[in-house]
């Protein structure tokens, strides 16, 4: 039976095995481990001792930190270990203690959850859909799921337009889509969220039938988060929006998120219901089990133009 890692940063919770264990490999950094999980003490010396220890031993905190490449590279490349789930590196149990955190299920139930929905619109359109993946990195999701449709339904009438502003990303991507034989299904384009309106205007992009926007909200307030669903608003009607955005801290499966340096809006179910419904869309939200990621499946009832 795998260790499974909880740290709750809000109330006195016992991490006695993964102390232990780490005690057994170095003393010094037990103690500091614990510390900072309990909050005794902000140190950087602290976190900079805990952070190197990691990365000597953890294939996933290695390529967080360890690499020294782009921020945005690094944190594709997190999350498709965590999705990957396979232990790595010097010493494996410790890397699937950090692979089993709430965060790391959270996410990978958050995808799973996102897939399921994509499949559930096409099914209802006759698989014959345009879909924008808005942030998309390099888009072996929506490859892997077109794929597996591929599988047992013909894939002729999808399309599929990846939108990143990481040029990196858009050319690793379009070096997968031949990998993967989908190169008639799926086009890549340099570009910024928040003109998704001004590039359908200009006949960049088509108006989408599905819009995903997974991983994106979460860095934005509720001002930008309004900027960019009305801009993705402003197509025709009937369009769907597949969404996700992380829940406040206090569930207590959030550690990894710390972690991974990510800096992240948090809303509650409420706050991203009515985020969502002022911008014009009607929405199901979904919470996943391990309670640190909601997604909601929204459709367009009310047209909001933008400038």
């Amino acid at each position: 039976m795998s260790t499974i890692l909880e740290i709750d940063t809000t109330s006195t919770v016992k991490i006695d095995q993964i102390t232990e264990y780490i005690r057994a490999n170095n003393d010094d950094i037990a103690k500091t481990l614990n510390s900072l999980v309990y909050r005794e003490t902000e140190s950087p010396e602290d976190k900079e001792e805990v952070r190197n220890y990691l990365i000597s031993k953890s294939d996933l905190c290695k390529t967080i930190w360890g690499d020294g490449s782009d921020i945005y590279k690094r944190s594709w490349d997190a999350i498709k270990s965590i999705y990957r789930n396979e232990p790595s590196g010097e010493d494996q149990d410790l890397d699937r203690m950090c692979l089993e955190t709430g965060a790391c299920r959270g996410l990978r139930n958050r995808r799973e959850y996102v897939m399921e929905a994509v499949k559930s619109i096409l099914a209802e359109r006759d698989y014959n859909a345009y879909i924008l993946n808005i942030a998309s990195g390099d888009g072996d999701d929506i490859m892997q799921l077109l794929k597996e449709i591929d599988s047992y339904q013909d894939i002729s009438n999808i399309e599929i337009t990846c939108l990143d502003f990481n040029e990196d990303a858009i050319n690793d991507g379009r070096i997968k889509v031949n990998e993967y034989g989908l190169e008639k299904n799926i086009n890549f384009v340099v570009g910024d969220a928040f003109r998704i309106s001004s590039y359908i205007k200009q006949g960049k992009l088509k108006e989408p039938d599905i819009n995903l926007a997974i991983g994106l909200l979460d860095y934005f307030d509720e001002r930008g988060v309004q900027t960019l669903l009305k801009n993705i608003n402003n197509a025709k009607n009937n369009t769907y929006l597949i969404a996700a955005n992380i829940k406040p801290h206090d569930v207590g499966n959030h550690s990894l998120m710390g972690i991974l340096g990510w800096s992240l809006f948090e809303r509650e179910e409420n706050e991203f219901n009515e985020l969502i419904k002022v911008c014009g869309f009607e929405d199901e939200i979904y919470t996943e089990p391990e309670n640190v990621f909601m997604i909601a499946k929204a459709k367009i009832v009310k047209q909001i133009k933008t400038s």
